[in-house]
């Protein structure tokens, strides 16, 4: 008896989080438990017109008593059934707008947790969470207050009801009240925790299928769908198992329930038939009994089911609130004035960063230092795994550096905002993300207030202008999925134009032209060479033919500069950067071979 709680002080916590979304849609719950109980007043006399009309009608021989109870009994239940749609009207309303004001703010959310959380946690996981968790939510502690309003007010009217037409059969029924209590002693904790676990079991499934879908390209190339299948089949298994036991554990405690409710009507019958025999009671009282202990039973089983249903929506809330409590990105706290919070030149100055990721022994960066001036485009080579990318990632601030290791225009990124940060900065990714809908509304990713004419520009600038009027909805045409239906230079050439719209003055190219094809890339360096004009310019590429024009060039291997200089300097000089070099020459690296390599930037 001593560990039963029915509820804990962290879900009570909890519950009184999840009521501000609530009490913001209070008008609809409360048009719904005005429209209940006025149900619950017209639902109240049936039993007893029932049982008018038996003894007051059919026992004493007076028809037109009789139809004129019938009369007002099928006026009441039309007029139930009519505020009983009208109440679910209200209560649907009331279910949907908190839903969505619940889901927006875990959106919101999720898209401001660092990139770190990202890498730890599958989006299908998140999915189950941001759906099923809040429908639960909101249904339980929402709508099914409502029901649980009216199951209360029920009981206690059924309890004097039938104290007032017979107290010793009331005596009985009340008697048998207290085994519910009983099942919830037995089965609270138990619920709960199978909840959870059946929960966290179908997110890694819908987790793992989402892995799936995503890649089914790979999928299909290496003809793995029976494999893949066996797979899903294989991890659904522990989902099915974990549901069978909460079902299991749900269905015993409805069963101690069902027993009660079954063998109640069976006392009720056995002592009111004594009752009955012995002329102390009538059979319209009987009737009228059993109507109203239906207010009793019933009720009392909502009430009890309910705080099953309770331990479902706790467990929903949990899962939602871990989301919401992870610490978003770091926003600066506001130390400088509004005007020194612009970006203005550019000038990114890093200094002696030493970072690791989390989790991880091995730096990353090492004592990086790099200075780049506005205007000036720097080429950041190194084999993969040499901590170009950490460069980025710090940058842009997905990833925190040291206070005051890396400044734009002498400011530290740390003290500006992040929309000031990412608006000053644009990264070309090797892959762009493109996003269903239109041409149009891709480009428009850039700067989302921008009119047509400065989109069709931007367009025009990325080389993009004369295959999107060649299409035959030009701009409007729909793209799918990650934008399925086109090349990676097409897709490119996207990125790009979003880029000229957003007119950053920092921009980081991480391997632009790696992926796009051989017809593609000139159209796309020739955008790339505009695109860089007057704008301090990373150039991160291990194809080193792309980096060959830049001003200088920074050689990372292991997280720490090892070579700097111009690309003839340090073809000249030897190590690292010219053994990369000669790797990539088909003719074997000769100097004559290096000159003869395109200069494009």
């Amino acid at each position: 008896m001593k560990s039963f709680k029915l509820i804990d002080r962290q879900s009570i916590t909890y519950i009184r989080r999840f009521s501000t979304f609530l009490r913001t849609h209070a008008r609809w719950w409360l048009f719904g438990l005005g429209f209940m109980l006025l149900s619950l007043v017209v639902t109240l006399p049936l039993p007893w017109l029932s049982m008018k009309a038996i003894d007051d009608g059919i026992q004493r021989d007076d028809e037109r008593m009789f139809l004129f109870l019938i009369l007002l009994w099928t006026i009441a239940t039309l007029l139930r059934i009519g505020i009983a749609y009208v109440q679910g009207l209200c209560s649907m309303k009331f279910q949907l707008a908190v839903g969505q004001e619940v889901r927006g703010r875990v959106v919101h959310h999720i898209l401001n947790l660092p990139l770190s959380y990202f890498t730890e946690t599958q989006v299908g996981y998140l999915t189950t969470r941001l759906f099923q968790d809040t429908e639960d939510g909101v249904a339980i502690l929402g709508t099914r207050l409502i029901d649980i309003v009216r199951s209360l007010v029920s009981l206690l009217v059924g309890i004097g009801v039938i104290f007032v037409i017979n107290w010793k059969l009331a005596f009985l029924s009340v008697a048998l009240v207290p085994f519910f209590f009983i099942n919830q002693i037995l089965y609270n904790t138990k619920i709960r925790l199978r909840e959870q676990d059946k929960r966290e079991a179908w997110a890694k499934v819908v987790g793992y299928l989402q892995e799936g879908l995503t890649g089914v390209y790979t999928v299909k190339a290496y003809g793995r769908q029976e494999h893949e299948t066996e797979k899903f089949i294989e991890r659904s298994q522990a989902g099915i198992r974990k549901s069978m036991e909460s079902w299991a554990t749900v269905q015993g405690s409805r069963s101690i329930l069902g027993v009660v409710q079954g063998l109640a009507p069976i006392f009720i019958f056995t002592y009111a038939g004594y009752l009955i025999l012995n002329k102390m009671m009538t059979v319209g009282e009987l009737v009228g009994f059993i109507g109203y202990s239906g207010m009793l039973f019933g009720p009392a089983s909502s009430v009890f089911e309910f705080m099953t249903s309770l331990q479902i929506a706790i467990v929903s809330l949990e899962r939602i609130y871990q989301i919401l409590d992870t610490p978003p990105e770091e926003e600066p706290v506001a130390t400088q004035p509004p005007e020194v919070q612009l970006v203005n030149r550019g000038d990114v100055v890093i200094r002696n960063v030493r970072f690791t990721y989390p989790g991880r022994s091995e730096p990353a960066l090492d004592g990086f230092g790099l200075s780049i001036m506005s205007g000036e485009a720097v080429g950041l080579v190194g084999r993969t795994g040499s901590g170009k990318t950490t460069v980025v990632n710090l940058l842009l601030r997905l990833y925190r550096a040291p206070s005051s290791s890396i400044t734009i225009d002498g400011i530290d990124i740390n003290l500006l905002s992040l929309a000031t940060l990412r608006e000053a900065v644009c990264v070309i990714p090797q892959e762009p993300f493109l996003f269903s809908g239109t041409i149009l509304d891709n480009i428009r990713y850039g700067r989302l207030d921008a009119p047509e004419a400065e989109i069709a520009r931007a367009a025009a600038r990325a080389n993009l202008e004369e295959f999107i009027l060649g299409l035959p909805r030009g701009y409007q045409t729909e793209l799918g999925e990650r934008g399925v239906q086109l090349s990676g230079g097409q897709k490119q050439m996207i990125s790009i134009a979003r880029a000229f719209l957003r007119n950053p003055k920092i921009i980081i190219l991480d391997e632009a032209t790696s992926a796009v094809d051989s017809q593609s890339e000139h159209l796309i360096k020739e955008a790339l060479e505009e695109l860089m004009k007057d704008r301090t310019s990373l150039i991160i590429s291990h194809r080193l033919s792309s980096i060959l024009g830049a001003g200088r060039v920074v050689v990372l291997e292991k997280g720490k500069i090892v070579q700097e200089g111009s690309h003839r300097e340090l073809y000249a000089r030897g190590g690292t950067y010219r053994k990369l070099f000669e790797e990539q020459l088909l003719d074997g690296g000769s100097e004559k071979g290096a000159e003869r390599v395109p200069v494009w930037l």
